[in-house]
């Protein structure tokens, strides 16, 4: 999709590979996959090392995958100490380096739409919509969002700052509805203020109406069109009549997995 439209995709630098791409292109690195479709412009940020570490290690692994996916023993986790201040100042400074690199780009471009994606940018539309009234942003989140008890287990500062920052955006997507329905919940029991239209999947807040939508992941159509219908030799061989399965799934530290692991299964 990015390629058929012609985007400016900003990025953050994670290796030294990385920072030497962004030093040897310093307006962005044109990628262009087919003469047929526009190029897209990547952008790769520079952060602060122990910013980044603490967005990373500590906001995302350990309290928002952690929260969002239901994963404590509410028994016994989680305890925040004072570390947890200090990570969610560095993940809204992380958002800031954001900020200041959709703003390079809109200062070319005014009222370009700006696509938010996943948990860790989730309070950059706040200071997008503060900075560039009337630019129209999508945040998309890739997690699940969990029912309003289980996430009040988060220090409620961070949990109101976290929801006011994703409620300056024109839509927040989900993949699910019900997770939808948790998030609008979520925002009725911190933000007394707002107006919460659960069955509409709208919220009003500070004049400003975000709506809320389920967007189920879909394929591209481009993608499948050129994809071949027959097996590899080789895996025809090994398959032979049986039904094929095949599970995908891309896994990183912060999950507890493996990287990149596939499992075929012959039956």
């Amino acid at each position: 999709m990015a390629s058929l439209l012609g985007v400016e995709w900003i990025s953050s630098a994670m290796t030294a590979e990385d920072l030497e791409v962004r030093k040897q292109h310093p307006d962005g690195l044109q990628l262009a996959f087919t003469s047929k479709q526009h190029p897209i412009t990547v952008h790769i940020l520079e952060h602060d090392a122990q910013v980044f570490n603490d967005m990373q290690e500590i906001m995302t692994a350990d309290v928002l995958w952690a929260s969002n996916n239901a994963l404590w023993d509410s028994w016994n986790v989680p305890n925040f100490g004072p570390e947890i201040r200090s990570a969610w100042k560095h993940y809204k400074d992380f958002n800031a380096d954001f900020l200041e690199a959709v703003g390079a780009q809109l200062e070319k471009t005014p009222g370009t739409p700006v696509l938010v994606q996943d948990y860790q940018l989730s309070v950059l539309p706040a200071m997008i919509r503060c900075r560039h009234a009337g630019v129209p942003v999508l945040l998309f989140i890739h997690i699940p969002w969990p029912a309003a008890d289980y996430w009040s287990m988060l220090p409620k500062y961070l949990r109101t700052e976290f929801i006011e920052g994703m409620l300056g955006a024109s839509v927040v997507g989900f993949f699910a509805a019900r997770w939808c329905r948790n998030f609008v919940d979520c925002v009725r029991d911190l933000l007394p203020d707002a107006v919460v239209n659960r069955d509409a999947g709208t919220v009003e807040y500070r004049g400003h109406v975000t709506t809320v939508a389920a967007m189920p992941l879909g394929y591209s159509p481009q993608a499948i069109e050129h994809r071949s219908k027959a097996l590899p030799a080789d895996l025809q061989s090994w398959v032979a009549d049986s039904f094929l399965f095949v599970h995908s799934g891309r896994t990183d530290p912060i999950k507890n997995g493996a990287r990149d692991r596939r499992v075929p299964s012959g039956l």
